[in-house]
């Protein structure tokens, strides 16, 4: 369900003076609203094995298949809208490790994935699903007896037929496609008895390659392909760096804290590349108490209380969490 109202803009976004204070007294706009009911019936038959060729080799693979129902029915402003498809996905990933030694192997796999296209706006189901190919190389090294664990794949992934929001356009449409190169590398320490290192990183090249046609008006963009852009909300850098401490005194046996760095390199909020949101990094923490039987943790989340933006839309986007905390206990009856 949803209700929409017409609010008067605001005039100066540096000084913002919002009249309106509660809904009381501001009439429905019964255009912009909807009351309908969303079903999906999904039977799903997936097999998956492993095998071992030698002590050096596996090889595993899976397929899955999937009978997906949807329906879609209720109003959409004054006008009743009754939307049914059923649909067969058939899925699958193959991969395999030749690991000649102990502490080094080596990777490669590739799969496939499919779901119904759906969107709440348009009155339609995409006849396509929409579908992901993932392919990916790499390899594993240990170092130091098991102290210094390293990781390093190079992939490619492609993605076509899923719902974007152009500029201009008053509803999605299913033009979605673009394709990402890339290398991700991952590290994991033990300096020392109870502290743990934790890094990883990737570096990708996305690019569209719909030639979907999108306008601006306010920028003055009419009927450009975003073909050659950034998808919305997508970096091209991102990483974590994390590290934790598990004190080995026997007085705080169970003790612990943690300190970690989150990086995402700038995005786009818009399929054109217009509206960029910026790049940022968010300063983490954790506080924790470990037992057999119970854990407590106190995560503290972005400790500068860093101004910075997240989940791009197709017009801009959210600020990311302010400074705070949250209290997690966890008791395990077994």
């Amino acid at each position: 369900m949803r209700t929409g109202y017409n609010l008067p803009n605001i005039l100066n976004i540096n000084a913002p003076v919002v009249p309106e204070t509660t809904l009381a007294g501001i009439p429905a706009v019964p255009a912009q609203g909807f009351n309908r009911v969303l079903k999906q019936e999904d039977f799903g038959v997936y097999l998956q094995d492993q095998l071992a060729f030698g002590e050096h080799f596996k090889l595993r693979g899976a397929v899955r298949t999937d009978n997906v129902k949807f329906s879609d029915v209720g109003t959409q402003g004054t006008t009743y809208r009754s939307i049914s498809a059923t649909q067969n996905l058939t899925s699958g990933s193959l991969g395999g490790v030749w690991q000649p030694t102990r502490a080094l192997s080596f990777y490669a796999g590739v799969s496939t994935s499919k779901f119904i296209n759906v969107s709440t706006e348009p009155a339609s189901v995409s006849t396509e699903p929409e579908s992901a190919l993932q392919k990916e190389i790499g390899v594993k090294a240990e170092f130091l007896d098991g102290k210094l664990n390293t990781n390093v794949s190079l992939f490619e992934t492609t993605r076509k037929n899923y719902y974007i929001t152009l500029p201009g356009a008053l509803s999605p449409t299913p033009d979605g496609r673009d394709k990402s190169r890339g290398v991700e590398l991952e590290l994991s320490a033990l300096p020392l008895p109870g502290w743990t290192i934790l890094a990883n990183f990737v570096l990708q090249n996305v690019e569209v390659e719909s030639n979907a046609l999108a306008s601006n008006a306010i920028m003055g963009v009419n009927n450009r392909s975003i073909a050659g852009t950034r998808p919305a909300g997508v970096a091209r850098t991102g990483g974590r760096l994390w590290t934790t401490y598990d004190f080995q005194q026997q007085a705080l046996h169970g003790w612990g804290v943690g300190l970690g760095l989150t990086y995402k390199g700038d995005s786009y909020a818009d399929s054109l590349n217009l509206y960029q949101v910026p790049s940022y990094v968010v300063l983490d923490a954790a506080i924790y108490y470990r037992q057999k039987k119970f854990d407590v943790t106190l995560n503290l989340r972005n400790l500068t209380d860093k101004t910075y933006y997240t989940s791009p839309t197709f017009s801009g986007a959210l600020p990311g969490d302010k400074r705070s905390a949250m209290l997690t206990a966890r008791y395990r009856f077994q």
